[in-house]
């Protein structure tokens, strides 16, 4: 089966070749759309002298999936997939990519996104060790993940859309097409970029003007809510929350996602309200529970957190937030044997943590 590898690039000197030499032992063909670059982006391309690769040049239409799917028509191969210019393939996966392309049931898959940052304070962060492509070394890096569609087969007929955080699954779900999650890892860089604040503004335009388009739609305020929280628009991102949920009070995902936008707001009780409602709807939600201790500790509400973290120990010995805030409590009860042992527990699983070896720090002048 033959495979097209795909590009949408504007201004992208700093990754751009790591990113199509990452693919090009693998590509049947290789179509970058340039959008206007006005760096060395293009330069880079044609030193590269790749023969499968093609450059085709388009205006900006502030769209992602009208490019996306410009690049699925004009792509010769049985299966096409996309990589933006600030991602690599992880080398030591390119034949599990090959192998899920042999595969006659498979029609679109999505793959993991691992989003690097010098932020330790973003959410679900995990430190950055050992050799990362492209990169001469990961010391004060971090990552997260989440997944992405990114290989469809041409055949299947599935298009992306959503003029911002375009996706595959509103055609996939019209087609009754499964999107298949295959664990394969893309580097990406993005936020390691200087112009990253820059292109954070556009997305908050972007991402207004598609929520305007598709007001009905509650994933295009989850969008929203999450491009103004990454902004650091709290006030807004609250305000806008409060809305979301009025608007859809059934709905896990934007639920979700205000209560997060709440908790960095500091806005506790307005935070504690949406996990409460959201675990009436799913008991099970893997992140909710959790994450309730911590609107229950900001509340003063110490005891019921406690009772909390104990609970979620006894299902996962090792979870970071009850240990966390169990240390805390201690802590602040002077009880300092028991809030070294719970605090050094969740130090071992985040050892970038100032807080946590600061407050170890303080706990050994107490001994």
């Amino acid at each position: 089966m033959s495979l097209t590898s795909c590009f949408m690039v504007k201004n992208e000197a700093l990754f751009i070749r790591d990113a199509i030499l990452s693919v090009s032992s693998i590509s049947d063909e290789i179509l970058v759309m340039d959008t206007g670059s006005e760096d060395e982006t293009l330069e880079i391309i044609a030193e590269l002298d790749l023969p499968q690769l093609r450059l085709i040049h388009e205006s900006w239409k502030d769209d992602y999936s009208w490019s996306r799917n410009q690049l699925i028509a004009a792509a010769k191969s049985d299966w096409i997939f996309f990589l933006d210019g600030d991602e690599i393939l992880e080398p030591k996966q390119l034949s599990l990519l090959k192998e899920s392309i042999q595969n006659p049931k498979l029609q679109a898959a999505s793959f993991i996104q691992r989003n690097y940052t010098q932020d330790a304070s973003t959410a679900d962060v995990t430190a950055a060790t050992g050799s990362i492509p492209a990169l001469k070394s990961s010391k004060d890096l971090f990552y997260f993940e989440n997944w992405m569609e990114r290989l469809l087969r041409k055949s299947s007929g599935l298009e992306y859309q959503g003029r911002i955080h375009e996706s595959l699954f509103p055609a996939a779900q019209k087609k009754n097409i499964v999107i298949e999650k295959i664990p394969v890892v893309l580097h990406h860089y993005g936020r390691l970029k200087p112009e990253y604040q820059k292109k954070l503004k556009y997305y908050l335009k972007l991402t207004k003007r598609k929520l305007n388009e598709d007001y009905e739609n509650p994933a295009a305020w989850v969008e929203w809510l999450l491009t103004l929280d990454e902004s650091a628009e709290q006030e807004e991102a609250l305000l806008t929350a409060k809305e979301a949920v009025q608007k859809f009070p059934h709905i896990d995902l934007v639920l979700e996602t205000s209560y997060r936008v709440a908790l960095r707001a500091g806005a506790y009780d307005e935070a504690l309200v949406w996990i409460e409602r959201l675990l009436k709807l799913n008991p099970r939600h893997a992140k909710a529970r959790p994450e309730k201790t911590i609107a229950l500790l900001y509340l003063g509400k110490w005891d019921e957190c406690l009772q909390l973290c104990l609970e979620l120990i006894k299902g996962d010995a090792k979870n970071f937030l009850a240990h966390l805030h169990l240390g805390i409590i201690h802590f602040e009860r002077r009880e300092w044997t028991a809030a070294k042992q719970h605090l050094e527990l969740a130090y071992q699983q985040k050892p970038h943590d100032v807080f946590l070896r600061s407050a170890l720090e303080k706990i050994s002048t107490h001994q």
